[in-house]
């Protein structure tokens, strides 16, 4: 026999059954008629959506399951920034780093003075490659022979996420230039009794009836 599942959330009732009490828009109980499976669907996953869910079902007495979802917000930035100082003729390497990005940005602009480096035709020599792996993307703008009109503000502009901003000083004299061309990042990985999941992304929560 089926029985109804009710789910909660830091004591606030979600739905109970088919019926939704929080915001039908994001969430929506997810089940198949006489089906033992009950699912909690939240769309576009927010911070506040972090803490522990009771899954409860309508036996005598009720049983209950808990499990604790955790929501990690991604985080942009440009390795060795906010200031990289380049040689005048030399090359450099800008690497944006998107963590905890599981599925990964549909796209990452690069910008320098309003203008898509991609496709800047005052500019030859430039390159961008975009890369994703496990819980991060990485985006590489290269520049070859770096010129003086090569300074100013660069931004890395990922899809649904903030952008971030390093300043390139090229250096017109024989100084010594400090230039990041790489990094070692790395992500620590969460307790696997946690569920990770992306702020814009969507959770689905499983139950048994």
């Amino acid at each position: 026999m089926c029985r109804q599942v009710s789910w909660a959330h830091e004591l606030q009732v979600l739905a109970n059954g088919m019926h939704v009490f929080a915001d039908p828009r994001r969430f929506k109980p997810l089940h198949q008629k006489y089906s033992d499976d009950w699912s909690l669907r939240i769309r576009s996953v927010r911070p506040s959506d972090a803490g522990l869910y009771l899954c409860q079902v309508g036996t005598t007495p009720p049983i209950a399951h808990y499990l604790y979802l955790t929501v990690i917000e991604p985080r942009v930035e440009i390795v060795g920034g906010p200031d990289l100082y380049i040689n005048r003729g030399s090359n450099a390497n800008l690497t944006c780093v998107i963590h905890g990005d599981y599925n990964g940005p549909n796209n990452v602009r690069w910008t320098h003075n309003n203008k898509l480096v991609q496709f800047d035709p005052s500019r030859s020599g430039v390159r961008v490659t975009t890369t994703h792996k496990e819980d991060r993307t990485i985006s590489s703008f290269s520049i070859e022979r770096a010129l003086p009109s090569d300074s100013g503000e660069y931004f890395c502009d990922p899809d649904g996420l903030h952008q971030v901003k390093v300043i390139v000083h090229v250096l017109i004299d024989d100084h010594p230039a400090a230039m990041q061309t790489s990094g070692q990042i790395g992500l620590s990985q969460s307790a696997a009794a946690s569920l990770l999941l992306l702020l814009s992304g969507t959770a689905l929560l499983l139950g048994r009836g």
